[in-house]
C-alpha cells in the first residue's frame, strides 16, 4: 500500500510482489513495485483470463488484524516506510545502525525543520533508506507528538481524510460491510475501481483474496454488498462477486510442502488434487469468479525459519518452500507437478 493510493483520486496504486517465470511455469517472487489500475487495465485488454491473488492486510486493507496493528498504526507505519532518511548512521566498530539523524535531503531530524517530500518514485535514492528499515520501534507512532515523524502530520490527516466514507445525510444509508466504524472505507476505494473498470473493458478475471489473518469473511461480506450495488454511486457493481460468499477456503500445506485447500464452511471438504484446486481459485475461462483463501501462518513462519526459498505456483498461487539443494534439482525436474504450464491465463501476486 502506498500513500500514492490514498491521496490521488484520479489513479489508484496497489503493491505489487513482481516476480520473475522460468521456462517451466515456476513464479519466483523478487520484489516490489507499484502499478496503477490503469496500468493493470490496460493488461486486462489481452484475451487470457487475468487471475488477480490479492493480499489483505496493509494491501488493500488499512489495519493488520493478524500483525495486531489498527487503522491508525498502519497510517503511521505506511508513512515511516515512505519517508527516507540518509543512511549514514552506520557504527565503524559495531557495524549496526544508529537512528536516523537526518532526513533524506540533509535535513535533520528535529521535530520541527520542515521535511522532504515523501518519496514516490518507488525507488530508494543513492545514499538513501526508509526510515522503516532503520528503525522500526516507532513506526506504528511515527506521526504522533513527540515521535520522529510528527513533521509529517500533516499528510497522515490527508491519507485519513481521503480514506473517510463521504457522510451521507442519514448515517443508515452507511453499509457496515463496506464501513465498519461508520466513518472510514473498510477496503480501499481502489480495489473496488479495479473491479469495475475490468468489468467495462469486458475482461474476464478472477478475484482471489489472499490472508493470513481472520478477515477473509469480512472481506467477503464486502464484495457481497459492492455486487447488490451498495458501494459509492460512482463504481459500477460486478453481480459475479457474490460468488466468494460461498467460496471461502483454508490453504495449508502437506509433509512435502504441497498446497491443498479445506472448505471453510465444511472440514470434512478437503481438496489435494492440483487441477481441482486451481479450479477452485480460478474458476473456468468463460466467467468472472471470486473467492477467498486463509493461508497457513504458522507453517509460512516455519519456512522463513529455516531459511529456505520461496516459490510461487503460477496454477495454484499456493507457496512451495525449497531448500537450496531443491533448488538446484528443480530446473533439471521432469517432475510435471512442477513443470506447471499455463497458456490460457495470466496471474498476478498483490
Amino acid at each position: 500500500i502506498t500513500y500514492a493510493s490514498l491521496q490521488s483520486s484520479s489513479v489508484h496504486y496497489f503493491k505489487l510482489h513482481s516476480f520473475e517465470k522460468s521456462v517451466d511455469g515456476i513464479a519466483v517472487v523478487v520484489n516490489q513495485t507499484y502499478w496503477s489500475v490503469l496500468t493493470l487495465c490496460k493488461m486486462a485488454r489481452h484475451k487470457r483470463k487475468l487471475i488477480l491473488h490479492f493480499d489483505v492486510n496493509e494491501t488493500i486493507l488499512v489495519e493488520d488484524e493478524a500483525g495486531g496493528e489498527t487503522f491508525t498504526e498502519c497510517l503511521n507505519k505506511i508513512l515511516c516506510k515512505n519517508a527516507f532518511v540518509l543512511d549514514n548512521t552506520i557504527d565503524k566498530v559495531t557495524g549496526e545502525r544508529g537512528a536516523p539523524t537526518h532526513w533524506a535531503d540533509g535535513t535533520p531530524i528535529d521535530g520541527h525543520s520542515p521535511p522532504p517530500p515523501l518519496d514516490d518514485v518507488w525507488h530508494w535514492p543513492s545514499g538513501t533508506r526508509p526510515y522503516y528499515t532503520v528503525d522500526k520501534r516507532h513506526a506504528k507512532q511515527f506521526t504522533e507528538p513527540g515521535y520522529p515523524g510528527e513533521v509529517y502530520r500533516f499528510m497522515y490527516d490527508k491519507m485519513e481524510e481521503a480514506l473517510r466514507w463521504p457522510q451521507p445525510r442519514n448515517i443508515e444509508e452507511v453499509d457496515k460491510r463496506l464501513c465498519h466504524d461508520g466513518k472510514h472505507h473498510f477496503l480501499l476505494p481502489a480495489f473496488f475501481h479495479t473491479i469495475s473498470k475490468l468489468r467495462e473493458q469486458g475482461r474476464i478475471f478472477s478475484i482471489v483474496i489472499r490472508t493470513f489473518g481472520t478477515d477473509a469473511s469480512h472481506v467477503a461480506d464486502a464484495l457481497e454488498a459492492y455486487a447488490e450495488g451498495k458501494h459509492l454511486p460512482e463504481l459500477s457493481s460486478v453481480d459475479e462477486m457474490r460468488s466468494i460468499k460461498d467460496a471461502q477456503w483454508r490453504g495449508s500445506y502437506d509433509e512435502d510442502g504441497n498446497f491443498y485447500v479445506t472448505s471453510a464452511h465444511d472440514a470434512n471438504r478437503v481438496i489435494r488434487e492440483e487441477e481441482k484446486v486451481v479450479e477452485i481459485l480460478q474458476g473456468n475461462n468463460e466467467t468472472i469468479h471470486a473467492v477467498a483463501c486463509t493461508d497457513d501462518y504458522d507453517w509460512s513462519v516455519l519456512s522463513r525459519k529455516e531459511n529456505s526459498y520461496i516459490f510461487q505456483s503460477y496454477k495454484t498461487g499456493g507457496i512451495r518452500i525449497v531448500t537450496p539443494l531443491q533448488l538446484a534439482n528443480l530446473y533439471g525436474s521432469q517432475n510435471q507437478s512442477w513443470r506447471t504450464r499455463i497458456r490460457s491465463s495470466l496471474t498476478i501476486i498483490f
